[in-house]
Parts: structure tokens; sequence; C-alpha cells
């Protein structure tokens, strides 16, 4: 936590409960009413800074800042913020049902919602930065939502054309679609933009240029629903990784499967070199890049 901080509120604080109770003692003394509302909004602005602090040392802090014109000394046009960060906020309770339940939401939940408590908790100057926080304390079953869902969100965005359909299939093309309404928007508005997760350690940044705003909607404009079908693969565990992911072992290719944070314990019984039969939901995308289809697997069940 930031020193410089504590000692500013402490000193607020301090300065705040001296001028309340002379002004309680001598109500006529102008001077008195005067400098406690100026030490109250001292303390109230470095009560912000504290939480600020604390939500960037929890991994909890997104820094959406917005470069252009129309987005100078910390404020934009209300029309063009909800352009903005409408869709973002949609696309990101999408992407952690996504993650969580393992398929698309049809309508997102309170569950998901109050676990990621998403607030805007602030506005920047220079240009404008709108400072959102979430919740990201571990459940009942070990995982962060916010870190896994900001975790993809973030690799989306920096996808090359070789791993971008991962990512879509991580968060579901809804998902991808509502960051790229968000990204249209951003350009429609003259404006370019950088991302930034502020975590304590290894931030995650997007350099959103109208170079590569360009990129990632051309990107996002290829992204359909894909077919889907359930299906057995047959195979020898090669490995799990708590990021989400099982390989398997068919022959000598590896077959790589998602699985959603609800199957965690079942991911967690199986044993790496031991045959498997994994039940899972398959999508087929068609990426127009390379005009070739491409396959990716969820877990639905252990059999």
């Amino acid at each position: 936590m930031n020193a410089a901080t504590i000692s500013n509120l402490e000193f607020a604080e301090a300065q705040l409960a001296k001028y309340e109770a002379l002004n309680k003692q001598q109500p006529e003394l102008r001077s008195a009413g005067f400098f406690k509302e100026s030490f109250q909004s001292i303390r109230d602005e470095a009560k912000r800074d504290e939480a600020l602090t604390k939500a960037e040392l929890s991994s909890e802090l997104i820094d959406f800042r917005f470069l252009g014109p129309r987005a100078e000394h910390g404020s934009m046009p209300l029309g063009q913020f909800l352009e903005v960060m409408d869709p973002i906020n949609r696309g990101l309770n999408k992407a952690a049902y996504r993650l969580r339940y393992g398929k698309e939401a049809h309508r997102v939940g309170n569950d998901i919602k109050d676990t990621l408590n998403l607030k805007m908790s602030g506005i920047g100057y220079g240009s404008t930065r709108i400072l959102v926080t979430g919740d990201n304390r571990t459940d009942l079953a070990g995982n962060q939502l916010l870190s896994q869902t900001l975790t993809q969100t973030f690799g989306l965005l920096n996808a090359t054309s070789e791993n971008f359909y991962d990512y879509v299939d991580a968060i579901g093309s809804a998902a991808a679609r509502n960051f790229g309404e968000a990204l249209h928007n951003t350009k429609k508005n003259g404006l370019s933009a950088v991302f930034t997760w502020k975590r304590d350690q290894n931030p995650l940044s997007w350099q959103g240029r109208t170079a590569e705003i360009d990129r990632v909607l051309e990107l996002i404009k290829t992204t359909n629903d894909p077919d889907q079908y359930e299906q057995d693969l047959k195979g020898v565990v090669a490995t799990i990784a708590d990021t989400g992911v099982i390989h398997i072992r068919q022959g000598a290719a590896k077959v790589k499967i998602r699985y959603p944070m609800k199957l965690i314990k079942d991911a967690e019984l199986l044993t790496v070199n031991k045959n498997v039969v994994l039940h899972v939901n398959t999508s087929r995308y068609y990426d127009a890049v390379v005009r070739r289809h491409v396959y990716q697997h969820t877990l639905l069940s252990v059999k």
C-alpha cells in the first residue's frame, strides 16, 4: 500500500476531526466550516486513492484509457462513454459465464455479475482514463473468476491469427462480438485506446492504436457461431493444467480440451499417463484467414 496515501488520509482525517469539533463549538466561525468541507474532500479523495491501490495489489483494477480530441481533460460525451463501455461490460460478463459453465450465455445471471462485481471506481486525467474495479477473491473451488476472465480477454485482444480461435472458444463468440462492438465504437468516435489490467505483478495491456483496432476487428468479424456436436474422445492423459486445459495423446497427436470451472474437481481426478474417455462438446469454426476449419473441445463429463 502507498505510504504517501496513508499519510495523506491520516492527515486529512485528523484535520477533519479538528475542524468538525471547532465547527460544533463555534458555528459562527466561517473559517471552521470552510476548512471542514475542504478536508472532507481531501479525505474522500485519499480514501479513493487507497481503495484503488488496494485493488491494484489484489489484481482487481482495470484501466481503460481513451485518447482523442473528444476524450481530453478526463471527460468524454456520455453517449460515447456508453457506446464503448456497455459492450465491454456485457462482454466481460458473458466471458465469465462461458469460463464458469462451459457454454454460451443466453442471459447472464446475478451469480456471475455479483462474483465479478465490476464497478466504475474513478476517472483519470490527461486523456480519459476509466478505472474499473472487480472482485478477485478465490471461491470455494479455488478459482478466481475475474482473473480467468481478464486473462482470456486480454489474450483475445492480443491474439494472432494462429491462436485467435482458441481465445474465442475460451470466452465464447458472443463475448468476442461484444468486444468487437466496443472497438468499432471506439474507432467510430475517433479514439484510440490503451487497456491495462493493473496486476501487482506482470500487468497485461493492449495498445489499441487505429491499426491495431483494425487488426482485431478484422479477426472478430470472421467470428460466427460454430457448428457444435457432442462426441467421446479417447486417449492418454498428457497434461492437466490449472488454467483449465487438458491435453490427451491420440497416437502421435495431442488434443487440447478446455474444461469449465464447474468441472475442476472432475479434471483433478484424472491421472497423467492413464487412458481416459472424455465426453466433450466440439465446436467447429471456419477460419476465413487460412481457409480451413478449426476444432475446439470443451469437457462435458469424464466417463
